[in-house]
């Protein structure tokens, strides 16, 4: 058993490998709820694999998919009922690469973890099951379709890559749903679901022998099979697809969305992390909610709430967005791109970047109340391959150089797409 100690928070963690799996337990004193996280190291961005020598392809969604089998039994019921019954409750998502698996004890925490381990390590694929699900699904994309924010998001990726799968909807398509069958299920399940891409995190009034022993107890990888998998990586041109698309939703006001496609983050553990501090910061100095532009184009009438700004990063793919609702969204692009233009002619603001830090270092502080957050970022520093009070010593460390090196590197207008959505 490991323990890692933070000199800034006095904190301490623990971790411990145990069957291949690492397991990380953040003991927090007197807290009513306890958060648990399994998850494991695939999305939706990887859909060409080898296993066994063979290579394999999968379709779109096919990671989401998986998780929505897993919350059903063998037997057609639903796992809800067995959290339920023990005081706890469940829920999962996809993202571009990650799978995750949660739950929330307040009594039997113990019981819980087990039920989490018995719920992903034996799944139950048949055919009635996945037809089952696929109209549950597609509704789910139906809906999906009609929120303007997924939908603007969705066509600048589509926009801007030419190959990578991150290109797809983490749902898929109804026409990849439909497709699909249980050998893609399996064969994906087959290839990541295995002990060195799996971690489990728990925050909350635990003790971590206890977590440590219910885990070797549960963990159980006899029937396993295949071997260690290989992703396979695509060739990603640099340039963007798709510079600019116009489309048609029913909605009040147009939208716009400004999606800057960067060039791939290096896979060192420290530079990674810096840099996407680093990223953050600059996009908060940008568009920021108290950032001179925000306020320029809402005070002005040309966007009707702020910007939002978002990024994206994984193996081979790393993307910035910019988007908000607008009565001229040309208007608003033109002003972003000058403005972006203007803090590399005249540089940034320190006065404004030691503000950033601050509200960042505030956030990452505010985040140790939540047990949620903190079992979310032990599973993040799991799989980046740094502790989990790495980012706030860093965020301290970063100055204003390294944010205006940036700014060199990424927001370029050559890079980017724009999508514009219009009312029908």
């Amino acid at each position: 058993m490991y323990k890692v100690t933070s000199k800034r928070l006095g904190d301490s963690y623990f971790w411990k490998v145990i069957k291949g799996v690492r397991v990380y337990v953040y003991p927090v004193f007197g807290r009513f709820s306890t958060s648990i996280r399994l998850s494991v190291n695939i999305g939706s961005s990887v859909l060409d694999f080898k296993l066994n020598d063979n290579r394999i392809s999968i379709r779109p969604g096919t990671a989401h998919f998986l998780e929505h089998i897993m919350f059903e039994d063998g037997k057609g019921g639903n796992t809800d009922d067995k959290f339920i019954s023990i005081g706890s409750s469940s829920n999962a998502f996809t993202s571009d690469d990650k799978t995750v698996y949660t739950a929330s004890a307040t009594e039997d925490v113990i019981g819980t973890i087990e039920l989490l381990i018995e719920l992903v390590l034996n799944p139950c694929f048949s055919e009635d099951r996945v037809e089952k699900e696929k109209n549950i699904i597609i509704e789910e994309i139906k809906m999906y379709l009609d929120d303007v924010e997924w939908t603007l998001i969705s066509s600048s990726l589509s926009q801007m890559y030419f190959n990578h799968p991150i290109k797809f909807d983490i749902i898929g398509s109804i026409d990849s749903v439909r497709k699909l069958e249980v050998k893609d299920l399996k064969r994906l399940y087959d290839a990541f679901y295995r002990p060195e891409n799996i971690s489990i995190t728990v925050a909350g009034d635990v003790n971590p022998a206890e977590v440590f022993e219910a885990c070797e107890n549960k963990l159980n990888f006899e029937n396993l099979s295949g071997s260690v998998c290989e992703t396979i990586s695509v060739f990603e041109p640099d340039t963007v697809k798709l510079p600019y698309s116009i489309g048609n939703m029913s909605v009040s006001n147009p939208y716009f969305c400004l999606g800057f496609k960067e060039v791939p983050i290096e896979n060192d553990p420290k530079i990674k992390l810096r840099r996407l501090i680093s990223n953050s910061l600059l996009m908060e100095t940008i568009a920021g909610e108290t950032s001179e532009l925000n306020m320029r184009l809402y005070d002005s009438g040309i966007i009707d709430s702020e910007l939002g700004r978002y990024s994206i990063n994984g193996n081979g793919y790393f993307c910035n967005f910019l988007l908000a609702g607008s009565n001229d969204c040309e208007t608003a692009i033109s002003e972003i791109a000058c403005e972006i233009e203007a803090l590399r002619k005249n540089g940034i603001c320190k006065m404004r970047f030691e503000e950033n830090k601050r509200s960042l270092l505030g956030s990452g502080l505010s985040s140790f109340d939540s047990m949620s957050s903190i079992s979310s970022g032990l599973a993040e520093s799991c799989f980046e391959g740094h502790t989990f009070f790495d980012p706030m010593d860093q965020i301290e460390e970063i100055d204003i150089d390294e944010v205006s090196m940036e700014l060199c590197k990424t927001l370029r207008n050559n890079k980017r797409a724009i999508t514009i959505i219009n009312p029908h």
